[in-house]
């Protein structure tokens, strides 16, 4: 039985629909007051948004081959048209989120809340990258839960063949990090943590130069 729509969703179809009109709802943002360490937070994001355009399918990345489609015209002539992607990641725009610098309570660093589109970060670690971009993998599969599961997949799938070149252990450590176990244990504490977010923390790592498991966090750098 499908279960009814809240008042909150009045006037919507669905949830995918709701989630893509407060998505791409930027008045939200220009009616908020921000501070200087607001800005500073979404400077940084705005900064390391080249990172994850292949969680967006954008052309020229390691997730783009998913949208092409090799076919023969009549005449024979081979074309390559794309698949169409959702409106959420085609027209993704890091303005539709809040951005806040507040104090957390102990241990917690910053959060992504989905009930409503925000990033908060501690001011204590508004300097600390991997916490930002910790977050901002929250960020892209939240949007990523709005569609069917194939676009994780892809994504997941293609981050899994980049690495495991690169990463000598990368099978153990996902077998580690799978177990589900551990995934209980994670989640109790900070929410799901699944495969493509550990594939796609060590994509960062390596980017930043930084120890396999730095942006994952939660005691698992080397």
């Amino acid at each position: 039985m499908s279960r009814s729509l809240s008042n909150k969703d009045a006037g919507f179809r669905n949830k995918q629909e709701r989630a893509e009109y407060f998505l791409l709802d930027e008045r939200r943002l220009r009616q908020t007051k921000v501070t200087d360490l607001d800005r500073k937070l979404w400077e940084k994001v705005i900064q390391f948004s080249d990172f994850f355009e292949d969680m967006l399918f954008t052309p020229g990345t390691i997730t783009y081959p998913f949208l092409e489609c090799k076919i023969s015209d009549d005449n024979g002539n081979e074309i390559a048209p794309t698949a169409v992607l959702p409106v959420g990641l085609h027209n993704f725009n890091y303005n539709s989120f809040y951005y806040r610098v507040r104090e957390m309570t102990p241990p917690y660093m910053a959060c992504f809340n989905k009930a409503n589109y925000s990033l908060k970060v501690d001011p204590r670690h508004i300097d600390d990258d991997y916490v930002i971009l910790h977050e901002m993998i929250h960020m892209h599969e939240f949007v990523l839960e709005i569609y069917p599961t194939y676009y994780h997949d892809a994504i997941l799938y293609s981050l899994y063949h980049d690495l495991r070149s690169k990463i000598e252990d990368l099978d153990r450590r996902m077998e580690r990090q799978g177990h589900i176990v551990m995934q209980e244990e994670l989640a109790q504490f900070g929410g799901v943590h699944d495969l493509l977010f550990l594939l796609k923390s060590f994509d960062l790592d390596l980017r930043m130069n930084y120890p396999l498991g730095t942006v994952f966090g939660y005691g698992m750098a080397d």
